[in-house]
């Protein structure tokens, strides 16, 4: 911020206007955005080969649902802090979406809210890079509280309801793909309850990732679907550094997926290349399809509506952290450091604290049991006469 000094009020005020003006001045070159819409829609562009299609569709929608709406027509060298916190307010306070077809009508979550700020943000450090506009003046504006949500992990007897009525679907489908759909989702079900992996990293599995025989079968991580585009997958690497990762197979899950295999191969040639889970004709499963089909596995097992999929791995991580192995679980489960997991996880500690200690009081029972019997056995040796002495 400026500091301007003068002999008085007047030559301060003067001096501060033409500042103010000055920097509105300094007029990008021809060509370049007038508005903030124009500006938000050359960023956008941009971003496309920075960020995972995944990020990019949730910045377009922020860009082009909310942003450009309310605040496109406002010009750069106009755009004001209180201007923002006004548009920031109103996406929290009031109603939003189609009254006509009574979609949406609710005000955005403050963690939505927060996002909005943190992609308005990054479009205007981009623009005071690229020298479209001279401040960002989206630092420092503050963004709604968020109170992180409950995780409700899908427990061990929920998740068996969930397969038990996979496998009921299996076999009563009747067609050739509704059938192969039913045992993808069998498939689907046993490696994300057995292993804790992302949709996205079993979607993108493929069977020269999968070692069933020897005396340690094991899933090895290598990428993850992220999208599909004209029914050919697009395929990033894993989410964090440590994503990549091999997780050892129970037998339970290398039964599953040899029935899986077996199926794939009645209808066609499989390959090492071939995907683990695919369609009929072996292109990916949707990340769309997935959620239709779980949603109505979740239904027919009778678990809350409010269930998603991801909530099958925060339940095979409750397991992990039960047995009291952070560093163990935090790489079963992909993340960057066991920090990662602690922040997620770490309500779930007192409890795999309490049994690690019931443990260890166990074990050292169990190995003073035999002292305490010598020590009984030499107490009764010495209730004779003591004598004279």
């Amino acid at each position: 911020m400026s500091r301007v000094s003068g002999r008085s009020r007047r030559d301060v005020d003067t001096k501060l206007r033409a500042i103010r003006t000055s920097r509105r001045s300094v007029t990008p070159a021809t060509g370049s955005p007038r508005t903030i819409a124009q500006l938000l829609e050359r960023w956008v562009v941009h971003k496309e080969l920075e960020v995972r299609p995944t990020s990019y569709r949730r910045l377009q929608n922020h860009v082009h649902n909310h942003l450009i709406p309310g605040l496109g027509h406002i010009p750069c060298a106009d755009l004001t802090p209180a201007q923002l916190r006004d548009f920031l307010h109103a996406k929290a306070t009031q109603p939003r979406g189609d009254e006509a077809s009574n979609r949406g009508t609710k005000p955005l979550s403050p963690a939505s809210v927060r996002h909005l700020l943190v992609t308005f943000r990054a479009a205007l450090a981009d623009a005071v890079i690229d020298g479209l506009l001279p401040r960002n003046v989206a630092i420092g504006i503050r963004s709604p509280r968020v109170i992180p949500p409950e995780i409700v992990p899908v427990g061990a007897g929920s998740g068996a309801r969930l397969l038990a009525e996979a496998r009921r679907a299996l076999g009563s489908a009747r067609t050739v793909r509704s059938h192969a759909f039913a045992r993808t989702m069998v498939t689907f079900l046993t490696l994300a309850l057995y292993t804790g992996c992302r949709e996205g990293e079993l979607l993108g599995l493929a069977w020269s990732d999968v070692r069933m025989d020897g005396d340690d079968p094991v899933l090895t991580v290598r990428r993850t679907l992220v999208g599909m585009k004209d029914g050919v997958g697009r395929y990033h690497p894993p989410k964090t550094a440590k994503g990549g990762r091999t997780i050892s197979l129970d037998p339970t899950v290398i039964a599953a997926l040899r029935l899986q295999m077996d199926h794939q191969s009645s209808s066609r040639q499989v390959t090492p290349d071939c995907l683990v889970l695919a369609s009929l004709v072996g292109t990916p499963i949707s990340a769309q399809n997935l959620i239709r089909g779980f949603k109505r596995l979740r239904e027919c097992a009778g678990l809350p509506a409010d269930t998603r999929i991801h909530d099958i791995r925060h339940g095979s991580a409750s397991h992990l952290i039960a047995d009291g192995d952070i560093a163990t679980a935090s790489r079963i489960l992909g993340h960057s450091n066991a920090y990662v997991t602690l922040a997620i996880y770490g309500h779930m500690l007192p409890h795999a604290s309490s049994r690690a200690m019931a443990r260890i009081g166990a074990l050292y029972a169990a190995a003073s049991a035999p002292l305490r019997d010598e020590e009984q056995a030499a107490t009764s040796g010495d209730d004779g006469d003591p004598g004279e002495g």
